[in-house]
């Protein structure tokens, strides 16, 4: 049996660091794994923590660098570095060969915190029996009835002719259903007492659009549609949430019923409010100052209208005591969401809600989104409903496009399909809304239980992040996936987008204000370009239409594209030879960027460039006011997808989007093969300002005077980039 050993040096040798060479500020020579300015035998230990467990690297080292470990400089530490170690602490071998260290090596930042895709240790999961308060939101009944005026804005009287307002069960008044669980003492279960530590943030979840399973539709009459969280919930409750999936089946014949289900949320928080005073396992456990909302598909919609109902006090009765409105939502989670209020269609199109024009934006809360390229239900085509009514950008990139960075964030999962979210939707009439006639839309796809870990490991990082105040969690969202997953397919399959608050970003540009190709959204006169044909204007992923109203010139004809799921504006553009470029500038007062940590931007190759079955990297470059440049590629931080592309076999809800030629087309329409629904989907990328150190160390980032974007990597194609900044 071979023992473990510690590693005794007889022989230390201490060598000077950077002999004879001025040593840039802030730098650290690959090799000093402890950073006490020499390297020796003591770094051997220091580097054995940073190679096996940089977590105990990192509590050990508090002020060192991982990348001091990374000795040939290929940007990860393996055994390759080892031998390059021992050599240069015995003098055999050179230690500065590579460039210095001034950033770590991501790892994964969970600072000592459970890890967000496994249960917390050590907490049960407490559970209600799921309740049924029937007939309960009416007239004179214990919450205030949904007002007609919502019905009708709601879509009762344009598109819902069978819609009966009564709930489910036929009786005057909607039902308040659902179920909850919460962190428990060990082993939990029915009543079981609550877990020390709260009171606990409380977190309401809202389904989607779907038959009742009680209706004979679609399985076991057991896996009602509220039910499908569960394995959410249980996870949450670990990690010290109380949540309550809700029963919107009442809603399922109103379209699109989004108001409604967003008037019932705020009911159940108010419900949850008397459970928390009532006698009972929750008495005084639930912290009514941390609540968070999660919807799913049309779900996704209505928490965005119930943080909006809420903040405008538009559900008379509901709140804190007696006060009307007033709850502290604290952070909004999309999954798959539809987007049908958005900003512009009203639904009864006579009036707005009691003076508000719903919007699908959220201005004070930490959003998250998520999305799959596999999804066949909300799947990001424009929809007509009826005359002067068009969706655009009905899902949830619209959302988060379109919302306040507080801060946002989104994730765009490969092979995710709409329904797999919910495990109520596996099997019958719920099954794969992925498959086309038998066929997956797209060729590749991740498994239901892949799609549902990637929910609990992302869902209980945003909530740990800014429901809990947990920092340290943010930092999944900040890094690329593939190098920091928290389950082990989102290595190749999870693409993450990431905007900080205002407060804490440097805009450069966002492509917003103007679309003058020679002057930034600031205002910054001196953009040059070698590109080929470069326009700025929306990315919306819609049919041809007007420019909207509100443009600013000269805006133009990125509109028109078919390419993009996004609600944003942005720079679209053709290169036809690699040393193409398009440089921005930053104003003269704003140069100083030492304060933020990295360069960020959002970028995507559009499906429809020669070569986008490829994968696209290229040089990003800083310039300085001595013109001392520093330049990182693209691939060195993370990976710019390729679309897959979608197989649409279904026919288009608007007559006027090609389809796939099949039975259910009735031959009117000719199909082109490849679907419109393929899109792009812009993906941030988020550069560490060290980095540009390490590839120049006499890089002034005190004042940075350009940002260039060059030596694409292949001869031609096609791209857009949007939301340049520096950043936290």
């Amino acid at each position: 049996m071979q023992s473990s050993r510690v590693v005794h040096w007889s022989v230390v040798i201490a060598l000077a660091v950077f002999a004879g060479v001025a040593r840039p500020a802030g730098a650290i020579p690959r090799g000093d794994c402890n950073c006490d300015g020499v390297i020796n035998g003591k770094d051997i230990q220091a580097w054995v923590d940073a190679f096996l467990n940089p977590t105990a690297y990192a509590t050990r080292n508090p002020t060192c660098s991982r990348c001091t470990a990374d000795l040939d400089g290929d940007g990860s530490v393996t055994a390759a570095d080892r031998p390059i170690l021992i050599n240069c602490a015995l003098g055999l071998g050179a230690c500065t060969a590579a460039a210095p260290c001034f950033c770590p090596l991501p790892a994964v930042p969970s600072g000592g915190n459970p890890p967000p895709n496994a249960n917390a240790p050590g907490v049960g999961i407490g559970q209600l029996a799921d309740y049924n308060d029937q007939n309960v939101v009416v007239a004179a009944g214990a919450f205030p009835e949904i007002p007609d005026s919502i019905l009708q804005q709601d879509g009762r009287d344009d598109f819902s002719p069978s819609f009966v307002a009564t709930g489910q069960d036929g009786v005057a008044g909607f039902d308040l259903s659902g179920r909850i669980r919460y962190p428990s003492t060990q082993p939990g279960g029915v009543n079981a007492a609550a877990a020390a530590g709260g009171p606990f943030p409380l977190v309401v979840i809202a389904h989607g659009n779907h038959r009742r399973f009680a209706d004979a539709v679609g399985g076991d009459p057991s896996d009602e549609n509220y039910r499908g969280y569960t394995y959410l919930q249980n996870r949450l409750a670990t990690h010290g949430f109380i949540t309550v999936s809700i029963d919107l089946d009442d809603f399922t014949d109103l379209l699109p019923g989004i108001l409604s289900r967003a008037w019932l949320i705020l009911c159940t928080i108010e419900r949850m409010e008397a459970v928390n005073a009532a006698a009972g396992p929750l008495q005084n456990q639930i912290d009514m100052t941390r609540i968070a909302l999660i919807g799913h598909s049309r779900g996704g919609d209505a928490v965005i209208q119930a943080v909006r109902l809420n903040a405008a006090g538009l559900v008379p009765g509901v709140g804190p005591g007696a006060a009307t409105g007033g709850f502290q939502i604290r952070a909004v989670w999309g999954i798959a969401s539809t987007r049908f209020f958005d900003g512009a269609v009203n639904w009864d199109r006579t009036a707005p809600i009691q003076g508000v024009v719903p919007a699908s934006v959220l201005t004070a809360q930490p959003f998250f989104g998520m999305w799959g390229d596999a999804d066949g239900d909300v799947t990001g085509e424009d929809i007509t409903i009826a005359a002067g009514v068009t969706t655009k950008a009905m899902h949830v990139e619209g959302s988060y496009d379109g919302s306040t960075a507080q801060p946002k964030q989104f994730a765009w999962i490969e092979g995710a399909n709409h329904n797999f979210w919910n495990s109520s939707w596996f099997g019958g009439a719920f099954g794969d809304d992925g498959l086309v006639f038998g066929t997956s839309c797209v060729a590749t796809r991740i498994t239901s239980a892949e799609q549902q870990d990637l929910a609990l490991a992302y869902g209980v990082a945003f909530l740990r992040a800014y429901v809990r105040n947990e920092a340290a969690y943010a930092d999944y969202f900040k890094f690329p996936a593939n190098a920091l997953p928290p389950v082990a397919v989102a290595q190749n399959r999870a693409h993450l987008q990431y905007q900080q608050t205002a407060a804490n970003r440097r805009v450069v540009d966002d492509f917003e204000m103007n679309c003058a190709l020679d002057t930034t959204s600031r205002g910054t006169a001196g953009v040059t370009n070698t590109l080929v044909t470069p326009i700025e204007g929306l990315l919306i992923g819609a049919r041809a239409q007007p420019l909207p109203a509100n443009d600013p010139a000269p805006c133009a004809a990125a509109v028109s594209t078919q390419s993009w799921y996004h609600l944003t504006r942005g720079l679209l553009f053709d290169w036809t030879a690699a040393a193409n470029q398009y440089e921005t500038v930053l104003p003269a007062a704003e140069r100083n960027v030492s304060g933020f940590a990295t360069l960020s931007f959002r970028v995507a190759q559009d499906r429809r460039g020669a070569g986008s079955n490829n994968a696209l990297a290229f040089d990003v470059v800083l310039t300085d006011n001595a013109n001392v440049s520093a330049t990182v590629r693209t691939d060195a931080v993370t990976t710019l997808p390729v679309h897959q592309p979608r197989i649409d076999g279904q026919c288009s809800q608007d007559a006027n989007i090609a389809c796939r030629t099949n039975a259910n087309c009735g031959g009117a329409n000719t199909c082109n093969g490849i679907g419109l629904l393929t899109k792009s989907m812009l993906k941030t990328v988020r550069i560490p300002l060290c980095r540009f150190r390490e590839a120049q160390n006499t890089i002034n980032l005190n004042n940075i005077v350009r940002v260039r974007f060059t030596n694409f990597s292949r001869a031609a194609g096609k791209a857009a980039i949007d939301d340049i900044e520096f950043a936290n």
